[in-house]
């Protein structure tokens, strides 16, 4: 049940730091808005991930470098975790929107240290998943999507929709 097998982990512990973890180049293509980043995070004080941790005073970040690792920017930070929050030691999945970013991209994970506390911080199942495509503004009276064991449709991304649901439970 633990976090174990094979997996990337960055270890903290003194004041050497930050630490990075960085992907190997990734293609996304020409057009922005169709991918999200996809992995499981652990985080133990323990080597054997026996035990549930938070970061203590640790900051962990998600950069996306925009030019395949040329440059590396705190302004492509997608995602931060803090000391405050108990992150499982047997893996939690975490979904990144990447909708900003086109053309090859590397991923980095940053441990910045804090006080003088050994964290052990697991990465595992990483992978970049396509968006579907989004079927435009809707217009209302009109179907946008139909409910059923098939795909569904999805609204582009900041279109604000009402809606209401017609019929009754079975």
């Amino acid at each position: 049940d633990n976090f174990s097998g094979s997996f990337k982990e960055i270890y903290a512990y003194g004041y050497d730091g930050p630490y990075w973890l960085v992907s190997e180049s990734i293609d996304l293509g020409s057009t922005a808005g169709q991918y999200k980043l996809n992995f499981d995070l652990a985080v133990s004080s323990s080597s054997y991930y026996s035990s549930s941790s938070t970061l203590s005073s640790h900051q962990l970040d998600v950069i996306v470098s925009d030019d395949d690792g040329a440059t590396w920017s705190s302004a492509n930070t997608i995602a931060t975790y803090t000391g405050s929050s108990t992150i499982t030691n047997t893996g939690q999945t975490e979904s990144i929107d990447l909708t900003s970013y086109s053309g090859t991209v590397r991923i980095a994970f940053v441990l910045t240290e804090g006080t003088y506390t050994s964290r052990y911080v697991g990465i595992d199942n990483f992978e970049i998943e396509a968006q579907p495509a989004c079927s435009g503004t809707p217009v209302p009276g009109n179907t946008v999507a139909e409910v059923s064991s098939s795909a569904v449709t999805s609204v582009c991304s900041g279109t604000s929709v009402d809606f209401s649901i017609d019929g009754s439970y079975p």
